[in-house]
């Protein structure tokens, strides 16, 4: 739970991509280090099981944050520049905090 500023405990349950439902423990507002921007981000999920924390692409849109996605890659473009690259691992893509 590193990343999070602010968190709320609650129970529930997330659908991953391979139809897999893991318990949630909460969530809430996180903040990430996206080169030498700190863009906080809300409404994320976090769930002990799940080895990494949940953020959908929507959440980074409101924050004028677009993705692009190719077969291995996610782009990450602020001001037209990219600022960070998450890798596809099986069906989900892992966002390193810092790049």
């Amino acid at each position: 739970m590193g990343y999070f500023i602010r968190f709320i405990s609650y129970s529930g349950t997330v659908t991953i991509a391979n139809g897999k439902t893991l318990q949630v423990q909460g969530g809430g507002t996180i903040k990430l280090p996206i080169y030498r921007e700190i863009t906080m981000i809300t409404g994320v999920i976090y769930g002990s099981d799940l080895g990494y924390n949940l953020l959908l692409v929507s959440q980074l849109r409101e924050r004028d944050i677009p993705c692009s996605f190719n077969k291995s890659l996610a782009t990450l473009v602020r001001n037209r520049q990219v600022v960070a690259s998450a890798n596809k691992h099986r069906k989900t893509y892992m966002l390193k905090g810092s790049v």
